[in-house]
């Protein structure tokens, strides 16, 4: 039955008094309802992906033993304010990866740090955190190197709470984001 002829048929029943409905006919089926006038939700502006630090690795001065110094290109924030675990998981984890994989390339350099730690010399682990706005020290900052401190401490074998593990950290606001860490010996 053609759309004239359902029209037809559909009007004589209601002439009758039959109520009828009528669905979708075939022309409407084959073209697309127009979309819906509704104001333009609000887009999330894409967030831009932050620019980072080069990798870097500064030797000891010829025939000393140290200070040795790693630049490692990565974003960090405090993790105090995060609730949500697998953000901070996620974060820590990248942390973790980048700062292995810098300091995994120059092993040899690390070697003295670990084996005066095991033999209970002062190892001093300096981290600066580049880049971003300025965070609190205390609360914050510490929060931040966190994954950087713990990834220095798989690969030297030592423990975060020891005596004579020394971390320290400070902080350059502004410019690429980056973490630097410094390991010297002495108290």
């Amino acid at each position: 039955m053609n759309d004239a002829a359902l029209d037809k048929y559909v009007a004589e029943l209601r002439a009758r008094g039959i109520g009828v409905n009528v669905g979708p006919r075939a022309a409407d089926l084959l073209t697309p309802a127009p979309a819906p006038a509704a104001a333009p939700a609000a887009a999330k502006p894409a967030k831009a992906k932050a620019e980072l630090v080069a990798n870097a690795f500064i030797p000891p001065p010829a025939g000393k033993l140290g200070p040795v110094t790693f630049v490692v290109g990565v974003q960090t924030a405090s993790e105090a304010n995060e609730a949500h675990w697998q953000r901070r998981a996620s974060r820590s984890g990248i942390i973790r990866k980048a700062v292995s994989r810098v300091l995994g390339k120059e092993l040899a350099y690390l070697v003295p740090f670990a084996v005066a730690f095991h033999k209970g010399l002062h190892v001093r682990v300096h981290f600066v955190r580049l880049g971003g706005r300025r965070m609190d020290k205390l609360a914050n900052l510490g929060t931040a190197m966190k994954a950087a401190e713990d990834a220095v401490c798989l690969i030297l074998g030592a423990d975060d709470g020891a005596d004579n593990w020394v971390p320290t950290c400070d902080q350059e606001p502004g410019g690429p984001y980056g973490v630097r860490i410094t390991l010297s010996l002495g108290s």
